[in-house]
């Protein structure tokens, strides 16, 4: 048996054709605290449920099998945070949640402290960190 899963993996054929990007998901909900003007007395609170991850997408005729590895940018050495093995069908998609990016980040002093404004200042934030996490993948024939 395990002459045959090695054959297997020897003799797969690796594809391309498999789209990534950051997409947005709806998850647990979690607090986002906000101190306009700098004033750690005057802190507001904010509820979110929005996370990025990242979707693949096979754009493929034929059904895929996919290892994914998400990475994090490091200074030194880029550091492998997440794995998973998934299959894809014709056209089908898959988003990748972890590691657990929040869209919404804690944000010490936003410039205006309209709701509106720190909601824009807070995903920016979050944003900028989520760019910090890249994806690595191969896509191989299923037979």
């Amino acid at each position: 048996m395990a002459m045959g899963l090695f054959a297997t993996g020897t003799f797969a054929q690796e594809v391309r054709g498999v789209e990534t990007r950051l997409a947005e998901y709806e998850g647990d909900m979690y607090s986002v605290y906000a101190y306009p003007h700098g004033n750690a007395n005057d802190s507001r609170e904010f509820r979110f449920s929005t996370y990025y991850g990242f979707e693949l997408t096979n754009k493929n005729s034929i059904s895929v099998s996919v290892s994914v590895e998400v990475y994090r940018r490091d200074a030194k050495e880029d550091k492998l945070v997440a794995t998973k093995e998934i299959v894809l069908a014709s056209g089908e998609s898959y988003i990748m949640k972890q590691p657990k990016l929040k869209k919404y980040s804690d944000y010490s002093s936003p410039t205006n402290c309209e709701r509106y404004a720190i909601k824009s200042d807070l995903e920016g934030y979050g944003k900028s960190y989520a760019d910090y996490f890249y994806v690595r993948y191969k896509a191989f024939k299923l037979q």
